[in-house]
């Protein structure tokens, strides 16, 4: 496969640049999210971290479809059709399904 090639190990510094990015979203929607049953003006600052988190999450979609995984003896996956059907079977359905809810807000 071409697309093979396109795979990433999950140990590579951008990866690991990548799960803190997620971690600062994380933590700004557990703060923003109870905020969102109080009404409070929203300001441009918030919209923007807002999109950020949208934008990143929207990407974190293709990002673990292409992201080889540890098997149980040590060794990294590099079949892409595995890659994607561990993914499948995993995270994919709950991120798709947050992350749609995200985009109708």
């Amino acid at each position: 496969h071409r697309l093979t090639s396109l795979t990433g190990h999950p140990s590579r510094p951008w990866r690991a640049w990548w799960d803190f990015m997620a971690c600062i979203v994380i933590c700004y929607e557990a703060v923003t999210l109870p905020m969102n049953f109080l009404d409070l003006e929203d300001s441009i600052s918030w919209q923007v971290l807002g999109w950020f988190a949208r934008i990143l999450w929207t990407c974190d979609i293709p990002v673990q479809l292409f992201t080889k995984y540890n098997l149980p003896d040590g060794r990294a996956e590099h079949d892409l059709f595995r890659i994607w059907q561990h993914y499948l079977k995993s995270w994919f359905f709950l991120d798709v399904s947050m992350l749609m809810a995200d985009w109708i807000e």
